[in-house]
């Protein structure tokens, strides 16, 4: 990962709403290159979420951050919102998931959480995609962060005080 990526992701827990995110232990994953198509995107990053659910999860840090190019995932907010979906439904086809079973989750219902190699993630979405009032907003303009914080159960009275922050998709 390139210094420059850490540094801005570190500025972004700093100042991110979250308490969790802000005093998190984050690992990341392997950086994924600004020119590949999301399904190259998703087989990798389902390689470092297996990893990390199976073989760190009991000694590995609170959370995986992912960063991506915004040419990954999309040049707007509309394709941040589709693109985040297409590569949600990838990492869930690649960990064995029917397109039925994916169809009947409900990724409105407040309690949903994102689930690779049978562990439960807090997905938290960081972008320069967002408007700059939204506090997911980053400065960087061509960066994504998904935050994937693995504790969940101290989440749901937070995301309570802030609801804005905590939609898990965009």
């Amino acid at each position: 990962m390139s210094e420059d990526i850490n540094s801005i992701f570190r500025t972004v827990q700093a100042e991110t709403l979250c308490p969790f995110a802000r005093s998190a232990i984050i690992t990341f994953a392997r950086p994924i290159a600004a020119d590949i198509p999301l399904s190259e995107a998703a087989q990798q990053l389902h390689e470092d979420f297996t990893a990390y659910a199976k073989e760190g999860i009991v000694a590995a840090p609170d959370g995986l951050a992912v960063s991506l190019h915004n040419t990954v995932i999309g040049d707007d907010f509309e394709s941040l919102t589709s693109g985040f979906n297409v590569l949600y439904r990838e990492l869930k086809m690649l960990d064995g998931f029917s397109e039925e079973d994916i169809a009947a989750e409900d990724v409105e219902d407040p309690d949903w959480r994102l689930v690779i190699a049978g562990q439960r993630f807090f997905s938290i979405v960081f972008s320069s995609l967002y408007s700059p009032d939204n506090p997911r907003y980053i400065p960087d303009e061509n960066m994504t962060f998904i935050l994937d914080l693995r504790k969940i159960s101290q989440f749901k009275p937070v995301s309570r005080i802030y609801p804005k922050l905590f939609l898990v998709f965009p």
